[in-house]
């Protein structure tokens, strides 16, 4: 009998307690911010970033030489990067850009994945061309990253758009990074004064 006037009050409590936390209010979620995928070039259905960059009385030896350095300093593993190197007519390299998916409730990145990319930089003289090409996101299959622009397929997921705004991001840096080593002399100047 005492057993049951101790287990009764206990289990009382116990009953108040836990339909006190079931009555907590539920954290609001922050706003979700409605992200804009960045507008692509496309050619032949294909996202494609290219220019002619004029370099005016420069020959294709000393843009090789810019060329490759810009190789040799922009990637931590050039050797791996670069897969052709024809002397005085182009640099053709296959690398690869981390991506990230933001927690909205806590900030933090997770890393998500991989987007492959295809760069070549072809030389004539007084000019080079930048084409960075076959841009997809790593898995199982090959994912171009044209089918993360179609909102309408299914398997859109909101993530892509975060995918093509980092990856237009880091093209628009590499070449703004490119053209500007390729401005520069690879010449020693002289410290003869």
């Amino acid at each position: 009998m005492k057993k049951r006037l101790i287990a009764l009050p206990l289990l009382t409590l116990l009953m108040v307690v836990s339909i006190n936390t079931f009555a907590q209010k539920k954290k609001k979620k922050k706003d979700i911010i409605e992200l804009t995928p960045p507008t692509f070039v496309m050619k032949e259905g294909k996202v494609v970033y290219s220019e002619v960059v004029t370099q005016a009385g420069v020959s294709p030896e000393e843009l090789h030489k810019r060329c490759f350095k810009w190789f040799n300093v922009f990637y931590k593993n050039p050797g791996g990067v670069i897969k052709e190197n024809v002397t005085n007519e182009k640099i053709k390299g296959k690398a690869r850009i981390p991506l990230f998916l933001e927690d909205a409730n806590t900030g933090t990145n997770t890393r998500a994945g991989l987007m492959n990319y295809t760069i070549t930089v072809g030389i004539k003289d007084g000019k080079y061309r930048y084409n960075i090409t076959r841009i997809n996101k790593k898995s199982q299959s090959y994912l171009g990253i044209e089918k993360l622009i179609a909102d309408n397929e299914k398997e859109y997921k909101m993530s892509y758009v975060t995918y093509m705004i980092q990856t237009d991001k880091y093209m628009k840096d590499l070449i703004e990074n490119l053209k500007k080593s390729m401005a520069s002399s690879t010449e020693k100047k002289s410290d003869d004064w």
